[in-house]
């Protein structure tokens, strides 16, 4: 029994059907034996019969059991997953509660700025650990300035590798008026590759960075600016990732609106 177990799928599928034509194979050969002749055969008949039978059945339930191992394991992946996120962005609602709750703009702002660099920390965190070193992800946030000419510029506040954005994206340009109306739109871009399929007006002698999902900040009241996670190697961000961009996005705008 532990060897049939062990049988790969291919191979018990073939040992079946050899099984089951050897079966039918016995049945005239027992009928022209005799006395223990026919015994034999009988009983090889009835081996090989029920190893037919009993390989497909057993293969069932080598492939239930491999789903409902499969199915445990996503389960405590999910579970893992989801106290990360629960201890990563506890500081950060402890921040935005004292938000809430503070009295005065002069208390108010620090918090608010600790927030921001608090909540840019977690998403380096939970999107970072697959990558190491100079490969790590960036994340960014681009303040919205109303000026004339509106422009979003980049924060002070940003974590994961150590060379900080510079790029101001400015009303008037091309790439400027691009980043503009995500924010008013409150929408979301991800570029899977900037050299393959680059922005429009897009000069890549002004970035560092391959691969970039970008989220407008913003409440249907307001609009603050443009969170940026970026990485230097295309595949390090994926279409999976937006969601948790747009998630984080959005905790940012609860900090900044509060």
């Amino acid at each position: 029994m532990r060897v049939l177990l062990r049988l790969p799928t291919r191979v018990a599928i073939t040992v079946a059907v050899v099984a089951a034509v050897s079966a039918w194979l016995c049945a005239p050969m027992a009928q022209s034996a005799q006395g223990s002749a026919q015994a034999a055969w009988l009983a090889a008949g009835a081996v090989l019969t029920a190893v037919a039978v009993g390989l497909p059945l057993l293969e069932q339930y080598k492939a239930r059991r491999q789903r409902d191992r499969l199915a445990d394991q996503a389960v405590r992946t999910e579970q893992q997953v989801l106290v990360a996120v629960q201890d990563t962005l506890d500081p950060f609602v402890n921040l935005l509660g004292r938000i809430t709750t503070a009295s005065t703009p002069e208390v108010r702002e620090p918090l608010r700025a600790a927030a921001v660099i608090g909540l840019l920390e977690a998403g380096a965190q939970l999107m970072g650990p697959r990558l190491t070193g100079l490969e790590r992800v960036r994340v960014s946030f681009y303040e919205l300035d109303p000026g004339p000419p509106r422009c979003l510029r980049p924060s002070p506040f940003s974590v994961g590798r150590a060379m900080p954005p510079t790029q101001v994206f400015t009303e008037g340009t091309v790439l400027g008026d691009g980043a503009l109306g995500l924010v008013e739109r409150g929408g979301h871009r991800f570029v899977a590759d900037v050299e393959a399929q680059p922005p429009p007006g897009w000069t890549s002698t002004e970035h560092d960075y391959r691969t970039f999902i970008a989220a407008s900040v913003g409440t249907e009241a307001a609009r603050y600016g443009m969170l940026t996670v970026d990485a230097q190697t295309p595949g390090d961000l994926g279409v999976s990732d937006i969601p948790f961009v747009r998630f984080l996005a959005g905790l940012l705008a609860a900090a900044l609106g509060a």
